[in-house]
């Protein structure tokens, strides 16, 4: 008798320390993912698959859009460790000569460019942006819109620029540089990065990654800057770049962070491209969310939006 009530104690303890069974809001983020026409979604939790599905097929490199820019971050992070960055409060004048001689722009920094407010306007107020054979030298003289550091102004115009920063601190393509100090340590061979006429990677949207590959740059994020024991950015970096900033508290270094979360640093943070491509960080739930869709027109734009903050939502709901 005395041995049955140890084993009831016994297993008593167990269901109390039993993990949290989130099936059914699995169920829900899988309809979402349905509802929202998705190509993949896959979510990982301790390391391991808890639901995978390629909806259209097998897996593929897509474009991803502005996940583009949270890679670029992560490739400044890389600098600053190496020393190759000094700050991120260098003006961009640094980079870029022309800029030290004028009155605006020469109080531009480099973290006003990673925060969205450098005062650059985006494309939707220069559609013919993208079709400059030069990007970067177009940004380069593009007007201003708001005095630096003033307000916050989303610009992929001025996220082109870190384009710039990477190849001018590295003495390497943006291409070569990521490869070598991003990418190949993850084990990641299949990309593609788009460039303009005058071979200037866009670092604003242009890369072409598939979901696996997201799930790495997404196992890096969650292990603190470091894959499968390698170290790629230094955790203390790592922080600085999805802590939120002035004055977009939901956004950080070119990530998406939780409005919910603690005032210092996120508490489920993502990388976002336009059209649907999310890689999204539960750090508390040691959880990684990648969802993809292939942009098809302009006017998904409002309704991803809105499915971005809906996906987040649902993943918050972790238990």
């Amino acid at each position: 008798m005395h041995s049955i009530i140890l084993l009831v104690t016994f297993l008593g303890l167990l269901s109390a320390f039993a993990l949290p069974d989130n099936s059914t809001l699995i169920q829900k983020i899988a309809k979402h993912a349905v509802d929202t026409e998705s190509d993949s979604l896959v979510i990982v939790q301790n390391g391991k698959v808890v639901y995978s599905n390629y909806f259209t097929g097998q897996d593929q490199v897509r474009s991803v859009q502005s996940i583009t820019k949270s890679i670029s971050s992560l490739a400044i992070g890389i600098l600053i460790d190496q020393g190759k960055v000094e700050s991120l409060d260098l003006p961009m004048s640094h980079w870029i000569p022309d800029w030290s001689e004028d009155s605006e722009k020469s109080k531009i920094t480099l973290r006003m460019i990673m925060s969205h407010t450098s005062g650059l306007p985006d494309v939707n107020t220069v559609p013919e942006f993208w079709f400059q054979p030069n990007t970067v030298r177009a940004a380069i003289d593009t007007p201003l819109i708001a005095s630096p550091g003033s307000q916050y102004l989303y610009s992929n115009i001025g996220a082109s620029l870190l384009q710039q920063v990477i190849s001018r601190s590295s003495g390497k393509s943006v291409t070569a540089f990521v490869g070598e100090f991003l990418f190949s340590p993850l084990g990641i061979t299949d990309f593609i990065w788009k460039k303009d006429k005058a071979g200037n990677e866009n670092t604003s949207g242009g890369l072409y990654l598939s979901t696996a590959d997201l799930l790495k740059i997404g196992s890096t994020l969650l292990g603190g800057g470091c894959f499968e024991g390698k170290s790629i950015v230094r955790s203390s970096t790592l922080k600085i770049l999805v802590t939120k900033s002035q004055p977009n508290v939901s956004y950080g270094l070119l990530f998406w962070l939780d409005q919910s979360a603690a005032p210092s640093s996120a508490a489920l943070f993502s990388a976002r491209g336009w059209g649907g491509q999310y890689i999204t960080v539960f750090p508390q739930k040691n959880l990684i969310a990648i969802r993809t869709k292939d942009p098809r027109t302009i006017v998904e734009l409002k309704r991803e939006t809105q499915s971005f903050q809906d996906f987040r939502s649902l993943i918050s709901q972790w238990e």
